[in-house]
């Protein structure tokens, strides 16, 4: 039976492996402080001890930079997927036959009258409309932000993908998950960065890096 490794399988490894290093560098020093072994012993000791214990992060780091690609990838693809394959071919030829004028409407309309209209597409139901007006509506929030109207843009790209998430609520499910999986894979190599530098927090790194490792 195979085991699934989680990102907190992976937390405790590297835990487990800078718990490790910390306790063979105590292991280099007295109970007073003083260094068992002559300095170009234990700097040798030391180094051997640094060596190992980056081994150790970068084979967990090569996993979870997997884990990061794989999960870009899936955000990618969901963002930018086909939302008409969500439709059936009698409601793509429905919405179609509708695509001029709605096209007419959303290019002629303010934003403010836009956000009304996304509101009843959405409480309709209807499939082909929502399609159609998500269709053009990022066409539009696309061409707004390229002739630099950014704030526009954005907020038309949000009432996008408000129809979008009505027309496949399952993909948009899918999309928030994949958005948190990409989120926890990226956190999970900050802290492999931050134990690697001796620290669990950025301000506990801060302070290492002003004052030194206590």
């Amino acid at each position: 039976m195979t085991t699934t490794t989680t990102h907190g399988d992976l937390r405790r490894r590297i835990d487990r492996a800078a718990e490790l290093h910390e306790e063979a560098r105590g292991a280099l020093f007295r109970p007073d402080g003083s260094k068992v072994y002559g300095e170009e012993a234990h700097a040798e000791r030391e180094e051997a001890l640094r060596r190992e214990f980056h081994a150790a992060l970068d084979a967990i780091g090569e996993e979870t930079g997997k884990r990061i690609s794989r999960a870009e990838e899936e955000v990618l693809r969901l963002e930018h997927g086909d939302p008409s394959g969500a439709l059936t071919a009698e409601e793509l030829e429905r919405a179609g036959a509708r695509r001029p004028f709605v096209r007419d409407e959303v290019f002629g309309l303010g934003t403010d009258a836009l956000e009304e209209r996304t509101r009843a597409v959405v409480a309709s139901s209807d499939r082909p409309a929502v399609f159609v007006y998500a269709h053009h509506l990022r066409a539009k929030s696309r061409e707004d932000a390229a002739s630099g109207s950014g704030a526009e843009g954005l907020r038309l790209g949000e009432l996008a993908g408000d129809l979008e998430r009505a027309l496949d609520p399952e993909g948009a499910r899918k999309l928030e998950g994949a958005r948190a999986e990409l989120e926890e894979a990226r956190g999970l190599a900050d802290y492999a960065h931050l134990r690697r530098n001796g620290a669990r927090d950025p301000v506990e790194l801060h302070m290492n890096r002003v004052y030194g490792r206590l």
